[in-house]
């Protein structure tokens, strides 16, 4: 049996932390480590973890001062020994036969540097969602520019994670999506289309908490990926500053006219939006449903970035945008009536999505969603302007 190690950082996850081990511990797979890397945390989550390494052998419990996720997976892995690693989260849990089912395969092909599962969503009290979104998705190398989908779990060889240069500390809380970036294009990497993580969704979770800088540290991540397979002259990440990235042919001078959501797009037949005036509508990305930002996001003048509670126009170029309501309402509507052979299996009202939208006018936007439009307003148009504690229905 081929000896694995798995690598755990933590900082303050003492809510998690047991479940997390005790989800290593109980493998059908014997045959592993566990390193568990304290990043300097302030609650009971060190004392949890060595209490655990005094009862079985394979854990060892390790502290530095705190540094950052990437400092810490980077530190952590360099502590492992064995031909294979894996990396489980300290809030997330490993399904019992997840070695059991990832090993052999490595074991078997030896071109392959990495093999990855499906995964299911958790609550913070281990209610199960189902599986995740990215797992629908199929590997390439290709789609990988687009969607972070060498997700949980992950096993890889150390010889291909070497080869590629391991973790870079720069990258923070998106250093495993770069890393996987890397790892393409010097391995094959294989799915496993079998749930065997569960990736626990929760308000502290580092990817809440930091999901504008996360966004922004992986389309860096993309630009550099570009440029290293000879694609950065013909192909552009968009700018919308969303999380789901897309590529498109590089235009010889930016329109932001242009710019569009990623998803897939109803047409139109209504005439009376502006089309004339981009706006930027925050705040729908978590409205309730995917319908609603399918249907805003088919006018090609809107686009939708991270999730947020305010708006931005472009105040300077077109004018103040105001009484934005009516128009919505009418957009949505002849959206609806228009493609209800496409939304008509959601049975749901245009009118609650409208409300969902409307109810949000009121919310004070977060440092996140200020990061977003500051990066926004350095890097690609000076003249936004920002709508937060205005009422833009009025």
């Amino acid at each position: 049996m081929t000896p694995v190690s798995i690598v755990m950082t933590v900082y303050n996850r003492e809510r998690y932390l047991g479940a997390a081990i005790e989800s290593v511990l109980a493998q059908t797979y014997p045959n592993f480590e566990l390193i568990i890397w304290d990043d300097g945390s302030t609650d009971n989550s060190l004392n949890i973890a060595r209490s655990y390494a005094k009862l079985d052998s394979r854990i060892t419990a390790l502290a530095a001062e705190h540094r950052g996720v990437s400092y810490s997976l980077m530190a952590a892995i360099r502590q492992s020994a064995f031909p294979y690693f894996g990396c489980v989260d300290s809030d997330d849990l490993l399904a019992p036969k997840a070695l059991a089912e990832t090993v052999p395969i490595l074991d078997a092909n030896p071109q392959l540097g990495v093999v990855y599962t499906n995964y299911l969503t958790i609550d913070e009290n281990d209610c199960v969602g189902g599986e995740g979104e990215l797992c629908k998705i199929p590997y390439s190398p290709e789609q990988l520019l687009v969607d972070p989908i060498v997700f949980h779990f992950r096993l890889i060889r150390r010889s291909a994670y070497n080869s590629c240069g391991g973790v870079d500390p720069k990258f923070g809380n998106a250093a495993d999506y770069e890393l996987c970036l890397r790892l393409s294009e010097v391995t094959e990497i294989r799915k496993l289309n079998k749930p065997l993580y569960y990736y626990r969704i929760h308000q502290q979770s580092v990817s809440r908490q930091r999901r504008a800088e996360q966004i922004l540290l992986c389309r860096t991540a993309v630009e550099q990926a570009l440029q290293r397979r000879g694609l950065a002259g013909k192909l552009e990440l968009g700018v919308e500053l969303i999380s789901q990235f897309r590529l498109r042919q590089k235009p010889a001078e930016r329109q932001l006219d242009n710019i569009k959501f990623a998803g897939d797009r109803p047409n139109s037949s209504n005439s009376n939006f502006p089309a004339s005036s981009p706006i930027f509508l925050l705040g729908a990305e978590r409205s309730g449903t995917t319908l609603l930002r399918l249907m805003l996001t088919a006018h090609p003048a809107i686009c939708i970035p991270p999730e947020s509670l305010f708006f931005v126009a472009l105040e300077s170029k077109y004018g103040t945008v105001s009484n934005l309501l009516p128009q919505i309402e009418e957009f949505l509507n002849d959206l609806y009536n228009n493609n209800f052979h496409r939304f008509g299996e959601w049975n749901v009202d245009p009118q609650l999505l409208l409300n969902n939208l409307k109810a949000r006018q009121q919310l004070s936007y977060t440092q996140a969603v200020e990061t977003v439009y500051q990066t926004y307003r350095q890097q690609f148009d000076p003249t936004a302007s920002i709508w937060g504690d205005k009422n833009p229905w009025g």
